[in-house]
């Protein structure tokens, strides 16, 4: 039996907005670009809103105030591999960075024109995450519904 598809919604601000996903996306309600930033060949990459991975921190732009609607296959995601320096990452689960060894304690994210420092990771967020070495977030099971 095919798994059901998750149907998940964002709601985007106008303009720069920091987003991940738990799903690894097959459709989305509107077509964005999408900047992500890949720490191993250290450069900036783009794709768009029909193209999102899991686990993966994106920076998408909008011109207006708009609710996308993101429909895919769930990802079930253990760790997140961070390498050594700045990494864009999102989380499927809340997770608290605090105490965790090899990285600094806490992230940054982008809302409403602003920088946010937090310790604390949200689901459908995108964070910087600093690691002074090659290291993995583990992250806790996900709760049941």
């Amino acid at each position: 039996i095919p798994e059901k598809p998750s149907v998940i919604r964002v709601n985007l601000h106008k303009g720069w907005n920091m987003i991940s996903l738990p799903i690894d996306v097959e459709d989305c309600s509107m077509t964005l670009k999408a900047y992500y930033f890949d720490t191993i060949e250290y450069q900036w990459k783009i794709t768009t809103t029909q193209d999102l991975k899991a686990g993966r921190g994106y920076f998408v732009y909008s011109n207006d105030a708009v609710s996308l609607t993101f429909t895919g296959k769930p990802v079930t995601i253990t760790e997140i591999k961070l390498y050594k320096g700045w990494n864009l990452i999102g989380t499927p689960y809340q997770v608290d960075i605090a105490s965790m060894n090899h990285i600094y304690p806490k992230a940054y994210y982008w809302h409403n024109g602003k920088w946010i420092l937090t310790s604390t990771l949200q689901p459908l967020k995108a964070y910087w995450i600093y690691a002074y070495e090659n290291t993995s977030i583990i992250l806790p099971p996900p709760t049941p519904e």
